[in-house]
């Protein structure tokens, strides 16, 4: 009967640390796709300086006739959007 109750004891135990594997298994997944997604987004925010600074003419432009930058900022952050959409970190109803 004693022997039976440690056989119990310890399968629940086992249970128990199945369940904390498969959560810390699914946490470590979740963690690796919101690093991925920050050296993207560290890459796409490096690739847009770069071009902000090779071009320092066209950051002279102020006002609402600025058609290109706006354009441009839009751009960045549809695509910006779309990634983490397709990454399943925001749903479409986020967005409105």
């Amino acid at each position: 009967m004693r022997k039976e109750k440690t056989i119990v004891g310890h399968e629940k135990e086992i249970a128990a640390l199945k369940a904390e594997y498969m959560a810390s298994s699914r946490l470590l997944k979740l963690r690796k796709k919101q690093i991925f997604l920050l050296l993207h987004l560290v890459a796409e925010l490096q690739l847009t300086i770069e071009d902000v600074l090779k071009n320092p003419a066209e950051q002279q432009k102020v006002g609402p006739d600025d058609t290109s930058r706006n354009a441009k900022a839009k751009n960045i952050d549809y695509q910006f959007t779309l990634l983490l959409l397709t990454k399943g970190y925001m749903n479409n109803y986020e967005i409105l």
